[in-house]
């Protein structure tokens, strides 16, 4: 007996047809995995509303769509599942453009389940390497990826690991070396006079997760408020369900009173000695928050 699990690859690799209104609206399930699914879909004239954007309800189906494989995912043999609730928070408008929506399950009961969405116009850019290898990956070759991405998307502002990778992992520290060397080749090449950040720890963090760090990476210079977010990095923390220190890290999170993340600038170089409270801000009274788009589902499996 197959499983949906195996209906949703068949129809990743084209050997069976799709759902009939994945036809009718024009999105494709790109890829699958147990507890997420990629979804694509080109939005034109044909899906705009009286207002020239992209209908709303379009935005609901194919974020549906993938939370229902996501969820489908993870069923049996002879299971079956539907729709229960949805909600979906609207952050911008769309004209035309190519959308991914990203379904993950967040909690699987034994009969209802959350699963949450984004729908995003740039998707994700993956360097193509797994947990253990980027230590081992060539140097050169990490770091010219990386000033490649860089050079593409021209941010003005860069996070990545300290240079102790915070927990020590191979993987965090040779990320910390490419990304430093990717940065200062991309700042050389571009106008826009980027900022290059490393994640730092405040003591109670620190204490709380049995680290013992020092410099840069305890040593922050900019503190951020994320207690309107803090539910949402919970959750995303969540997504890593084969990284048992995400899932530690998780329920630490969600257990801590502090809701501050900390960061350590370190291009151009400043003061320890003075807060900011945003990237790009300097003054305490002022307040940087982080946005993030997430959709939540619940379905109940049926026998």
């Amino acid at each position: 007996m197959s499983t949906l699990f195996d209906l949703a690859q068949r129809i990743c690799r084209g050997d069976s047809l799709p759902p009939p209104v994945a036809r009718l609206i024009g999105f494709t399930l790109t890829s699958i995995a147990p507890g997420q699914a990629h979804i694509a879909f080109e939005a034109g004239v044909q899906h705009a509303n009286p207002m020239g954007t992209l209908h709303g309800g379009i935005l609901c189906d194919i974020a549906d769509a993938a939370m229902g494989m996501a969820y489908a995912s993870t069923l049996g043999e002879d299971e079956t599942f539907t729709t229960l609730e949805l909600k979906i928070n609207f952050l911008k408008p769309v004209w035309q453009a190519r959308l991914q929506a990203i379904g993950r399950v967040v909690t699987h009961g034994r009969t209802v389940g959350l699963v949450e969405c984004d729908i995003l116009d740039k998707p994700p850019i993956f360097l193509g390497y797994r947990d253990q290898e980027v230590a081992h990956a060539n140097a050169d070759e990490l770091t010219a990826k990386i000033a490649a991405v860089m050079a593409a998307i021209t941010p003005d502002v860069v996070l990545t690991f300290g240079p102790l990778g915070l927990s020590g992992h191979p993987d965090h520290v040779a990320v910390h070396r490419a990304t430093v060397a990717a940065f200062h080749r991309y700042r050389h090449r571009t106008t826009v006079q980027p900022r290059l950040y490393y994640k730092a720890l405040l003591p109670a963090a620190m204490q709380a997760l049995g680290l013992t760090l020092a410099g840069p990476e305890v040593q922050p210079t900019v503190l951020i408020d994320i207690a309107a977010q803090k539910a949402l990095k919970v959750r995303a923390l969540r997504t890593y369900t084969t990284q048992e220190d995400a899932q530690r890290l998780a329920g630490l999170v969600e257990q801590s009173p502090w809701a501050v993340e900390g960061f350590h600038q370190a291009y151009p170089p400043t003061s320890t000695r003075v807060l900011a409270t945003g990237f790009w801000r300097s003054r305490p009274s002022s307040r940087s928050h982080l946005g993030a788009h997430a959709l939540e589902n619940s379905y109940e499996p049926a026998q």
